[in-house]
Order: C-alpha cells, then sequence, then structure tokens
C-alpha cells in the first residue's frame, strides 16, 4: 500500500535548522593537529621512537630498551588560552601526560616547563586527569587502561578544567605558565608501556571586546601567597574575608648526602599553600627558610673552632640562626600581618628546634591584642602530633622508625618534588640514600632507601589535616 508523505513545511524546515545550527556552532573553530600520516606539525624531543600507526601518534619505550626511556613530542605551534581534545589510550604501565603551555625547554632532552596532564591510573600522586602540583583528582580515580579514553581540555587565563570521558577531574587555577606548545610525554622511569594519542584538536578562545578592553595584568589575585600580590589584592583579600595569615617556617639543614639541603623549606612553602585552600580564609606569608639548628662554633670574635660545631652545623650548607634571631623575625611578620589587618596570625614550624620559640611569641603578641580581637597562634599539632602518625605507621608497616632524615621526612620530599616538578625531580638523588643509624657521619639517623610516593602522601596529608584542626579549633575558641 502506497504511503502517504506530507510536504515538508517552511515551518518543519526551520525547525530542523535551528536544531541543527547548535550543534554546527559547537563544532566550529577546531582544527586538527594532524594529519594522521606523519609527525608534520610536531618536533620529537628525547630519546623515544615515535610513529603515526591507524592515523595515531604511538610510542612503546618498553620495545626499544631495556633501559629507561622518556621522549615528548611538541608542537612547532604555541597557544595561549584554547580549548583542546585528544582521544588517548594506555597500558597498564604507561607513564605518559597531555602537557599544555610548555616554555623554551632549558637544556637538550627536555620539553620545557609545562603543565602536565597525567595519564597513569595508579598513579600515587596525581593519577589520570590530574594537573601534576596543580590539582589531583584523588581520592578519585578514573579508569582509562586498555581503551580509547577522551581528554577536554580548557585553559583559559589562570583557570585550567581538564575531563575525562565526560568527568570534570579538575578545575583550578594557577597562573605559573600563560602560553606555550602542547606536547604529548612517552616513557620514564617507572612506565615504559604503550601509549597512542589520536584526534587531537584545539580551539583557540578568542576574547570578547569587553575582555579585550580590560587593562593587562588585570584579572586580580591567583595565588594565596601574598608575595605573588600586589598591596591592594592583599587589602582587598582581607576585605572579602580572608583573615588569617599562615607563617610557616622551614630550614636549611644537612639531610645526608641523597636529599637537598631545602627538605623542610620544600614542605613548608608546598603545605602552607594546601593548608590555606583547606581553610579558605586565608593566605600565606613568604616561608621562613631559616631555623636553629646548631652551634657555629665560634670561640672568639673572628675564630671557629671546627670541633665545637654542633648538629647540623657540623656539615657543610646548613644554615643556623638563633632562637632570640628566629623568635625575633616571627614577631616582626606577625606584627606586619596584624599592621596588614589579619584578624589571626599562625605560627607553623616545619623543624623541631624553635617550636617553643614560636609558642612564646604568640603568648606575647595574644597578650598585647586578644583584647582586641586580634590573636596569635602557635600550631604544634603539625609537627608533633604527625611525629605520632609516623611512631604509628612504620612499625606497622614492617619499618624501623626514624629520628632525622629517615623514612618519614624522605617520603614527604620524594612526594612534593614529584607533585611540584613531575617527572623532573630535582631534591632526591636515590643512589645516595642512606640507612643509617645515630652518630653516623652521613647526618642520617633513620632509612631513607624505603621511602615511598605512597608514605609521603600520607604523612603529608596528616601535616595538613591536623594543622587545619588545630587552627580551625583556636579560631573558633578565641583566646
Amino acid at each position: 500500500m502506497a504511503r502517504f508523505r506530507a510536504p515538508v513545511t517552511g515551518l518543519a524546515l526551520a525547525i530542523a535548522f535551528s536544531a541543527a545550527a547548535p550543534a554546527r556552532a559547537q563544532d566550529q573553530g577546531w582544527r586538527p593537529l594532524s594529519d594522521g600520516k606523519s609527525l608534520q606539525g610536531w618536533t620529537t624531543v628525547g630519546d623515544v621512537r615515535w610513529t603515526v600507526v591507524d592515523g595515531a601518534f604511538t610510542a612503546n619505550p618498553s620495545t626499544q630498551s631495556q633501559q629507561p626511556l622518556q621522549g615528548f613530542l611538541r608542537t612547532t605551534e604555541t597557544f595561549g588560552d584554547f580549548q583542546l581534545r585528544a582521544e588517548f589510550w594506555a597500558d597498564r604501565n604507561t607513564n605518559s601526560g597531555l602537557m599544555i603551555r610548555c616554555g623554551s625547554p632549558a637544556r637538550p632532552g627536555s620539553l620545557g616547563t609545562c603543565y602536565e596532564i597525567n595519564v597513569s591510573d595508579d598513579h600515587a600522586v596525581s593519577p589520570t586527569g590530574s594537573i601534576v602540583g596543580v590539582h589531583s583528582t584523588l581520592p578519585r580515580r578514573v579508569s582509562t587502561v586498555g581503551k580509547w579514553s577522551l581528554f577536554e581540555v580548557t585553559a583559559e587565563g589562570s583557570h585550567l578544567v581538564v575531563k575525562v570521558n565526560g568527568e570534570t577531574t579538575v578545575d583550578a587555577r594557577d597562573d605559573r605558565f600563560a602560553q606555550g606548545a602542547i606536547g604529548l610525554q612517552a616513557g620514564g622511569p617507572n612506565g615504559p608501556g604503550l601509549i597512542k594519542y589520536r584526534n587531537i584538536k584545539v580551539r583557540p578562545i578568542v576574547p570578547t571586546a569587553a575582555q579585550s578592553a580590560k587593562p593587562q595584568g588585570s584579572p586580580g589575585p591567583r595565588s594565596l601567597l601574598i608575595e605573588d600580590m600586589s598591596w591592594t589584592e592583599v587589602r582587598d583579600a582581607i576585605a572579602a574575608g580572608k583573615t588569617t595569615a599562615i607563617y610557616y617556617t622551614g630550614a636549611i639543614e644537612q639531610n645526608g648526602p641523597g636529599v637537598a639541603l631545602g627538605k623542610h623549606l620544600f614542605i613548608a612553602h608546598y603545605l602552607a599553600q594546601r593548608i590555606a585552600e583547606q581553610l579558605g580564609n586565608a593566605l600565606v606569608y613568604p616561608t621562613m627558610p631559616f631555623a636553629p639548628t646548631g652551634d657555629w662554633g665560634v670561640t672568639a670574635p673572628g675564630v671557629i673552632d671546627a670541633a665545637k660545631r654542633t648538629s647540623h652545623m657540623r656539615m657543610s650548607g646548613s644554615v643556623n640562626v638563633s632562637e632570640e634571631t628566629f623568635g625575633a623575625v616571627a614577631h616582626d611578620v606577625a606584627l606586619s600581618a596584624i599592621t596588614a589587618g589579619f584578624k589571626n596570625v599562625v605560627l607553623i614550624n616545619d623543624h623541631g628546634s624553635g617550636q617553643q620559640t614560636l609558642a612564646n611569641v604568640a603568648t606575647q603578641l595574644n597578650r598585647e591584642f586578644g583584647p582586641r580581637g586580634i590573636h596569635v597562634y602557635h600550631i604544634p599539632d603539625l609537627y608533633y602530633k604527625e611525629k605520632d602518625v609516623m611512631r604509628d605507621y612504620l612499625p606497622k608497616h614492617n619499618l624501623p622508625l626514624d629520628n632525622h632524615g629517615g623514612t618519614d621526612d624522605t617520603s614527604e620530599v620524594l612526594f612534593i618534588d614529584r607533585a611540584v616538578h613531575a617527572d623532573d625531580p630535582r631534591w632526591i638523588r636515590p643512589d645516595k640514600l642512606v640507612k643509617a643509624g645515630p652518630d653516623d657521619p652521613s647526618g642520617i639517623n633513620g632509612d631513607q632507601t624505603v621511602a615511598t610516593l605512597e608514605m609521603g602522601k600520607v604523612f603529608t596529608d596528616a601535616k595538613i589535616n591536623l594543622a587545619v584542626a588545630q587552627i580551625k579549633e583556636l579560631i573558633a575558641a578565641g583566646k
């Protein structure tokens, strides 16, 4: 039986056209970064061999060498604000990353400093979909191993958004890198597996007329570090509710031949920002790099007796300040924060020496300013209670306790080094880590050789959580 077909009316055509218009608009402006046949538009960096297989950039370092290899592809073109789509396929043992805003390489074989969107489902610190050193997906993990998955990335000013298979894994702000190349990583010390990328497309974000009319440099504060802010931004942040100032002290001291002298400084600078993020109403004052670390061995004006040096000052590079100087700096920084308008100032010390000195400074300033509703608090829980966590954790995992520079400290530096520098770590020399006891010439009392990223996260998380809890408790009590 013949069927009656109604004529397509103008209204129906209009409806069909209007439905298709949004879809076409969404696809406008995208352009591919690969022709699917060659590496045209990209340069190779490092030792890994890249090929194009079935339209995908493909690398498998494990088939090239038994030794760890690492290499990158880098676009010849650079990008500022953009949207990016890229499909990827990874093995379980793959270590890869999608890099954005990569600067000029500082040395041969380097990709340059970038934001790295990690590809490593089982990574202890920054699983797939994390931006290394900016935001981790943990405790959530996405599952991408052994299948094609999709990255959708938006980089607009300091605002960074990452989606994996439609799920938002990062929505953060960071202003370290404004423009640069796009890169793809294959391999590394712990991930030689197969990686493939295909259908890589970019769409530049063009500012509106209103945005273009704004003076350059006017986006406002994007950091919780006051050294990154102008004085008016600090003033306005306080007025908007950021009324807590964090003063966190580190130290420059020996940590054996395998860990950089700045251990406490690195930890303090990194954790202060994480604590401020969790508090939500805090800014961070510049990290104090020095603490009491021993005696110089001065026996008379102009005379130093090496045999009289004590503690960490027996080793080259350690820096000592007296308890008096340490307390005076803390006092004056806290007073500066009060002068700026902060209502609460918290004093934190990542180093054992100087804890009582900070407590005395807090007591003195509280006595002077407490009646005016301004308080200064010492936060000892971060140091002492984290040591309790360590003393509970290590025996349960059949590991020996340590006293200085051992498993706990080295794990924390290992974790933060990886978080900050991704696959270009700078603060640990793995082949020089030691296991030693009291009075060992290395300066270490503990076992650095068993340090892991996993323990680093446990111990740094403990410090953050303990500090945040004590700060909130003290401010709520208002004493």
